[in-house]
């Protein structure tokens, strides 16, 4: 996909920098494969904590009386 963005020149060349990546392709499809990749795995630590909470959770009475109204 081809696309036209404009981006801090200092901030790129800090990732050129820190990442020793020749071309400035390979520095936005390694941000985005980061980017992608972060928020898949936070989203994984969310679910699992979910999954974890399976049975553990108490409602009050209260709760019950409301939902039944």
């Amino acid at each position: 996909m081809r696309i036209h963005v404009n981006i801090d020149d200092e901030l790129f060349q800090q990732a050129m920098d820190f990442s020793k990546l020749k071309t400035k392709k390979d520095i936005v499809e390694n941000a985005l494969r980061l980017f992608v990749e972060t928020k898949r795995q936070k989203l994984l630590d969310h679910q699992q904590k979910i999954r974890q909470s399976r049975g553990k959770l108490h409602w009050d009475d209260k709760d019950k009386e409301h939902t039944n109204k």
